[in-house]
């Protein structure tokens, strides 16, 4: 009977910029009264994520736990200070938990976008190399784009050798807990979907749409 709700602060630089606080705010609301139950801070990321029609950044896995990712890097808080993290709220939980974060940033050098659940405590996310973009004018133009394999519970992360790809905002991972397939516009301006296999880590070719294509933004399971 609560929503929740994870929110942060922006300061604005002119037309097109901006900057976003050091702090991340997490609301509880009782439904239907809609009255304020408690606020919980949070300062080791910011700019909070959340599934939208762009690009995942929250799920549950199999036990009802819910994670997320926050996102401040250059494409989206622009508070490059701070790290991307995942962070969890255990199922009945009201409060994110305080023992509990995975620094991404730490762990690569890079802010990364984007998060994927595959199963048995694994996700994908997709991260940025600063070292190959000039500012957030090329950003989604260049060929910057890395996948990694995060083990939620050991917080070990592993990049899958893959092209690197490019553009921002995509929702281009899809799972069916065996099988990762991850659709690609690499430098040889193939536009492909990839299949990396979860348990022999073994990476094939699928699908490859006509040279004509610029970019592959979304890919999306059909169910029969």
């Amino acid at each position: 009977n609560n929503l929740w709700l994870a929110y942060s602060f922006f300061k604005s630089r002119g037309k097109y910029g901006h900057t976003t606080s050091d702090t991340t705010y997490y609301a509880t609301i009782n439904y239907p009264s809609f009255t304020l139950q408690q606020i919980q801070k949070e300062t080791r990321s910011t700019y909070p994520g959340g599934f939208n029609i762009i690009q995942s950044y929250s799920f549950k896995d199999e036990l009802g736990d819910y994670y997320f990712m926050t996102n401040p890097g250059i494409a989206l808080g622009n508070n490059l200070r701070l790290p991307t993290a995942i962070f969890r709220k255990k199922k009945g939980q009201q409060l994110v938990d305080q023992h509990f974060m995975i620094n991404i940033s730490k762990a690569i050098g890079n802010h990364a976008y984007g998060i994927w659940y595959v199963g048995n405590g694994k996700a994908i996310v997709r991260n940025e190399q600063k070292n190959l973009y000039t500012d957030f004018s090329n950003y989604h133009a260049v060929y910057q784009f890395e996948y990694r394999l995060v083990d939620l519970k050991s917080g070990s992360i592993e990049r899958i050798p893959l092209p690197l790809d490019k553009g921002t905002q995509k929702e281009n991972v899809w799972s069916d807990k065996k099988d990762v397939y991850i659709a690609i516009d690499d430098a040889n301006d193939e536009h492909r979907v990839w299949k990396y296999n979860l348990q022999t880590k073994e990476i094939s070719k699928g699908i490859q749409l006509p040279n004509s294509t610029n970019f592959i933004v979304r890919m999306d399971y059909l169910k029969k």
